[in-house]
């Protein structure tokens, strides 16, 4: 599967928290085109250059309870990737298998339906899922979509398959 993404909207959103914080033992190793987190060696604090890169954090790791050297956190504000990417190729590149979950349009035109059909107001079943009302609410209307992962706990709420979420009411065109 290919889905095609501005690398803009990678960096300037949250969507570069999809890839691993990798560690860089050197700081002429680190990689141009690596849109997620790095630990890098403090010494590149020297070389850090604030348009290039965000500081997230400052570490010392342990093993076995002994402190080990100090590593920044760091992330490429300005990765060296063409202008359009495919997320799923970079994130398979990178050693993550997503599940990817396509939802658009009105593909979850089955939950309002397997709501009243178990008997379930949206504030029930926000209550369930540890969510607002008006979360519910943009979800039936197609306003905003839940998280794939979340999918499996709004079936076993509603006591239907994930299928039946997706799936038309009787009668819809």
């Amino acid at each position: 599967m290919i889905v095609m993404i501005k690398t803009r909207d990678l960096v300037d959103s949250n969507l570069w928290r999809l890839f691993p914080v990798i560690n860089v033992d050197r700081s002429k190793d680190i990689p141009a085109d690596y849109p997620g987190a790095m630990g890098v060696p403090i010494t590149f604090l020297d070389k850090l250059d604030h348009e290039q890169f965000e500081l997230l954090d400052l570490i010392r790791p342990t093993i076995n309870e002994k402190a080990l050297y100090r590593r920044l956190v760091v992330r490429n504000l300005k990765p060296d990737l063409p202008e359009t990417i495919d997320i799923i190729g970079l994130l398979h590149k990178a050693g993550v298998d997503p599940e990817v979950v396509i939802l658009g349009g009105d593909n979850l035109k089955g939950l309002c339906a397997a709501r009243k059909a178990a008997s379930c107001t949206q504030i029930q079943l926000a209550d369930k899922l540890g969510i607002s009302q008006s979360t519910i609410a943009m979800w039936e209307t197609g306003k905003a979509y839940p998280r794939a992962d979340m999918l499996p706990a709004i079936a076993e709420a509603l006591s239907c398959s994930i299928d039946d979420l997706f799936a038309a009411p009787a009668g819809a065109i």
